[in-house]
C-alpha cells in the first residue's frame, strides 16, 4: 500500500480529470517546479496508483450502456472463470467487475438496442456454457463523474466530465475515427503525428478529425484514474431507490453527489434501482454514513439503498472496440 504524501495527493487531485494538462500549467497552480511534477506523476503510474484513461462518449454515436449483475447457478471457481474469461474476450463489455452481495459479476456493455442486449446475453452464456441463477438489467440513462475529490484537504472545486445521457443527438463518425480512437485508448498516443504515422495518413488529416470528434462530444479528455486499494480506501457502490425519480430530484441527488467528499460518479438508471453511486471510503461503516446522508439529502424520497462492495475491477474502458462496430458479434 502507498502513503501519498500532500504533494502527491495535490498534484492527482489537480490532474486527475484532466491527463493531457500542461505540466507547466500544473505547476504554476501548485507552485511546485515541473520536474516534481513529472516525477510525481511518473512515480504514481509506476507505482499503479493512477493510469490514464481515455473518455468517449459512445452515446453519441448511437451505443447505449447496459449493465448486467449476474449470480451463477454453481458458483465454483471454475464456472466463475469461464464466464469472466468470456466476457473479456468481447469488445463490447466495458466495464467488468467482482461484487459482494446478492450478485456476484457486474458488467457492462455497449449496445445500440434490445435485440443487440438479448443476442448479448445468448452469445454470452452459449460461449462460457454457464447457468445462471439469478440475474437483472439495468440501462445507464446518463453518467456522471467528479473525481476523487477527497485525495486533498484543500477547499476542492467541484468538477464533473458528462460520460453520456440516453437521447444525445446522435453524430456521424467513420472507421477512421474508430482507428483514431483505437489507437488513444491502447497506446496512450496524443500527439497527431504520431496517430499519423501509425495509421499512414496525412498529419492534416488526423487533426481534422481529432478536432471534429471533439467538437461532436465523441472525444471527451483522457483523465487519471486513481486506484482506491493502492493507498487503502475501499471502493462501494450505493444502489437508491426513490418514490419518484422526477428530473427536480435528480438534479437534487446529483448535486449532493457532486459536493460529497467521497462520491465518484453519480448514474441515473432505468432497472430494478434509480441512481448508482460509486463511493470511495475507508471502511464499510464509513459507506453505511454516506448512505444515510444519500437519504437525507433526498428529502424522504429515498426509500431503499442497497451498499454493493466492488471487490475487483477487472476491465474498465471507455472504448472498448478493437474492430469496427457494425456486426452484432459480441464474443
Amino acid at each position: 500500500m502507498v502513503s501519498l504524501n500532500e504533494t502527491e495527493r495535490a498534484v492527482v487531485s489537480l490532474a486527475q480529470l484532466d491527463a493531457d494538462v500542461p505540466v507547466a500549467q500544473l505547476a504554476k497552480q501548485l507552485q511546485l517546479r515541473e520536474h516534481t511534477i513529472r516525477y510525481t506523476l511518473a512515480k504514481l503510474e509506476e507505482a499503479g496508483v493512477i493510469t490514464r484513461l481515455l473518455y468517449v462518449n459512445l452515446y453519441r454515436v448511437g451505443f447505449v450502456e447496459y449493465q448486467l449483475f449476474i449470480r451463477l447457478a454453481s458458483n465454483t471457481p471454475a464456472e466463475e472463470k469461464r464466464l469472466i474469461d468470456t466476457l473479456l474476450s468481447s469488445e463490447r463489455v466495458s466495464w467488468l467487475v467482482r461484487l459482494g452481495g446478492t450478485y456476484s459479476i457486474g458488467v457492462a456493455f455497449m449496445a445500440q438496442s434490445t435485440a443487440d442486449c438479448v443476442s448479448f446475453i445468448n452469445q454470452m452464456i452459449e460461449r462460457s456454457g454457464v447457468q445462471l441463477a439469478e440475474r437483472t438489467f439495468s440501462v445507464l440513462a446518463s453518467r456522471s463523474y467528479f473525481g476523487v475529490k477527497h485525495l486533498t484537504s484543500q477547499p476542492f472545486e467541484c468538477r464533473m466530465v458528462d460520460m453520456g445521457t440516453v437521447g444525445a443527438e446522435v453524430v456521424p463518425w467513420e472507421e477512421l475515427d474508430h482507428e483514431i480512437l483505437t489507437l488513444l485508448a491502447d497506446s496512450k498516443m496524443s500527439s497527431s503525428a504520431a496517430i499519423a504515422r501509425a495509421l499512414g495518413k496525412p498529419e492534416s488529416t488526423i487533426q481534422y478529425r481529432l478536432k471534429t470528434l471533439r467538437e461532436r462530444g465523441v472525444l471527451c479528455r483522457t483523465v487519471y484514474l486513481v486506484n482506491p486499494d493502492s493507498y487503502g480506501m475501499s471502493a462501494f457502490r450505493l444502489r437508491a431507490v426513490v418514490r419518484a425519480p422526477t428530473k427536480g430530484l435528480r438534479d437534487k441527488l446529483h448535486a449532493w453527489a457532486l459536493n460529497h467528499p467521497n462520491v465518484l460518479s453519480f448514474l441515473h438508471c432505468l432497472g430494478p434501482w434509480d441512481f448508482e453511486l460509486r463511493v470511495e471510503v475507508q471502511d464499510p461503516k464509513s459507506a453505511i454514513t454516506v448512505a444515510q446522508s444519500l437519504s437525507e439529502a433526498g428529502g424522504g424520497f429515498v426509500t431503499s439503498t442497497e451498499i454493493v462492495p466492488a471487490l475487483e475491477t477487472m476491465r474498465l474502458l471507455h472504448y472498448p472496440f478493437k474492430q469496427w462496430p457494425v456486426n452484432r458479434d459480441f464474443f
